[in-house]
């Protein structure tokens, strides 16, 4: 699991049996609370849907559990149906469970007898399917293609530290700052001076710092529009394009329909 660090996020205790093994991390959300969780079950063992359920209800209300189910169920793009998928699958049904999934292999056998399947997918809860979308990444040579995920959602931000100086700070201000207030004939007589003296270049270079260093602006959270809205507006900008290419009647009522 890799997050980045300037999100709100603790990690969660591992969630290990024979039959599941997955790592989970916490992030704070503007709605609450939202697990993500990375899970690998492996091949050999038959898992009951009260199985599923148990590791489900560790995940809390709102989470994404994405990885390797080792199984197959038509319903979130397999070949084939097993029976592990069919225990999945009731097990997600009884809870109110939705899946995301590319809907192509991601498992690729070195047997050329095999064929290839679906095995890597996500489950979710209290997550708004209509705004993610799901696409395979074949730039990896593993056996297993992995799937990205993107979310248009909200994620609180970790307060940034206070530092001397940005990428706007004008060395040259700076330099000119240290060079009029410094003071280099301090006597140390005394065992306070020392301390007096580091204190005042502390100061002296806190003070110039902040001089040569403009006040940043404070950025907006940027809104990012829902997938299915930005595919809507695509097709819209298309039917517009072939209309005003063509003068077609007919490109008119179809650009006129999406529009609406």
């Amino acid at each position: 699991m890799i997050v980045r660090r300037s999100l709100k996020h603790y990690l969660e205790t591992a969630y290990s049996t024979e039959h599941i093994q997955a790592t989970s991390i916490v992030l704070k959300h503007h709605l609450g609370e939202l697990t993500i969780t990375a899970v690998y079950s492996p091949p050999k063992h038959n898992i009951k849907t009260i199985d599923y359920e148990k590791f489900f209800q560790t995940l809390g209300h709102r989470f994404i559990a994405r990885g390797d189910y080792n199984a197959k169920n038509t319903y979130w793009g397999a070949r084939t149906t097993t029976t592990k998928g069919r225990e999945l699958y009731k097990a997600m049904k009884n809870n109110n469970l939705h899946h995301l999934s590319s809907g192509q292999p991601t498992y690729w056998p070195s047997d050329t007898a095999r064929q290839p399947n679906l095995l890597d997918f996500c489950i979710t809860k209290g997550i708004a399917t209509q705004n993610a979308s799901v696409e395979s990444s074949l730039e990896l040579t593993s056996d297993h293609t992995p799937i990205i995920v993107n979310m248009h959602t909200y994620f609180q931000q970790q307060p940034k530290k206070p530092t001397l100086y940005n990428k706007n700070t004008n060395w040259e201000v700076f330099r000119e700052q240290l060079q009029t207030q410094i003071k280099l004939k301090i006597p140390l007589k005394t065992t306070a001076d020392p301390e007096d003296a580091v204190h005042n270049l502390t100061t002296v270079i806190q003070q110039a710092a902040w001089q040569a260093t403009p006040p940043t602006r404070k950025q907006l959270p940027k809104r990012e529009c829902p997938e299915i809205v930005k595919q809507k507006l695509g097709e819209k900008r298309a039917a517009r394009k072939k209309w005003q290419n063509a003068r077609a009647p007919q490109d008119k009522q179809i650009y006129n329909r999406i529009a609406k």
